[in-house]
């Protein structure tokens, strides 16, 4: 196994793994108002790709 840098074409998957993790994590218990805020804003595109 190979194991790369990320690179900025990486980012959209990287975030789609980030959000599933989490949500696999947190859902179980239930989504409150507090995480739900903190996921949307943490877990996008943008932020990934920077």
């Amino acid at each position: 196994m190979t194991i790369r840098n990320a690179t900025p074409s990486d980012a959209s998957s990287m975030a789609a793994i980030s959000m599933e993790v989490w949500i696999g994590t947190y859902l179980k218990r239930g989504v409150s108002a507090l995480f739900a805020e903190y996921a949307l804003k943490t877990f996008t595109f943008e932020r990934r790709a920077s």
